[in-house]
């Protein structure tokens, strides 16, 4: 499965990521945050909400691993 990686970011890593090996891949990038979903750009995945869920597959923030 390839995964999906931000724009700030390509294929490679970043500090403060959190990646969802096990449903679809999306790499969540803190350069790029998730504004539609309450993680403004620059926010580094240890401050994203709990109630944050992929916005790819809707898996919540529990099952991502943090890079």
């Amino acid at each position: 499965m390839k995964r999906k990686t931000g724009a700030a970011f390509p294929g490679g890593r970043a500090p403060g990521r959190g990646s969802c090996f096990l449903r679809c891949g999306y790499a969540y990038d803190p350069a790029v945050g998730d504004p539609d979903n309450s993680a403004a750009p620059g926010t580094p995945w240890d401050q994203v909400p709990e109630s944050w869920v992929c916005p790819v597959c809707g898996m919540g923030k529990d099952v991502f691993e943090k890079e």
